[in-house]
């Protein structure tokens, strides 16, 4: 896919977390990422995108609406 920045997450880490845990959710962050763009290169499945999604922290129905807002801004305002 030429941009699939509508569909990708942020990582946000968290100040008080310690060394251990800002590398596992940056982990996590990275795994969700090549997920996204393996997805939308039509690599990987959605029901799985959403499984790894959720197995990494987010809740994939908020995913699904916050990349759907996204992706209409992008055709409203272009």
């Amino acid at each position: 896919m030429k941009d699939a920045t509508p569909l990708l997450t942020l990582w946000l880490p968290h100040p008080d977390c310690n060394e251990a845990d800002l590398e596992r959710e940056f982990n996590q962050y990275k795994t969700r990422q090549r997920a996204i763009l393996d997805c939308a290169d039509g690599l990987l499945d959605p029901s799985t995108l959403l499984d790894i999604i959720e197995a990494t922290g987010i809740d994939p129905l908020a995913y699904v609406e916050e990349a759907e807002e996204s992706i209409d801004a992008l055709i409203s305002h272009g």
